[in-house]
């Protein structure tokens, strides 16, 4: 896998932006600071960024929290199988969610064969919040529930296929 965050400043103004690494497990390392050209772009080694932050043998699951002076466009490129950089056979490629959200919906999650879906929670409260996920089967039948909380500055991620072990199909959840 090779991961890249890509930023678009569409504005007049350099931005100034603080990329935050957001460990499943430990200590967040102190933020990636970087400056984005007005009308520009600019492209972050997800892993190489990371590990020079924390070193080889940091927590390799994270979330990363983006934040900016001016207003910019993150998104997220994922490469995988043999090959360099995104000269690998597989991709994907996923926006940022623009800014916090009471209600969340995933239209379409594949929970079939190897597939793994993951949803990221990420808490930038100053207090300890409570989510609720509703997983429903492409029929509409709720499928589960699942009710958890979710720590201060903190990150949770939700396994699709553990929640939803006896199905396969796509599923759509409802995070609230």
């Amino acid at each position: 896998f090779q991961e890249y965050l890509s930023i678009f400043n569409p504005t007049a103004s350099a931005a100034a932006i603080q990329v935050r690494f957001l460990p499943a497990s430990g200590t967040a390392p102190p933020p990636l600071t970087l400056q984005v050209p007005q009308g520009g772009r600019v492209s972050v080694n997800v892993r190489a960024a990371y590990l020079r932050l924390v070193g080889p043998h940091a927590a390799k699951s994270i979330a990363i929290s983006l934040g900016s002076d001016q207003p910019v466009v993150a998104d997220r490129a994922l490469y995988w199988g043999s090959g360099s950089g995104s000269g690998k056979f597989g991709y994907e490629v996923s926006p940022g969610i623009p800014g916090g959200a009471t209600t969340v919906l995933f239209p379409a999650l594949l929970r079939r064969g190897a597939n793994q879906p993951y949803i990221t929670v990420f808490n930038p409260g100053g207090s300890r919040t409570s989510i609720r996920a509703i997983f429903r089967a492409s029929s509409g039948r709720v499928l589960t529930s699942y009710a958890t909380a979710v720590e201060a500055q903190a990150r949770l991620t939700l396994d699709v296929r553990s929640l939803v072990p006896a199905y396969d199909g796509v599923v759509s959840a409802v995070l609230s």
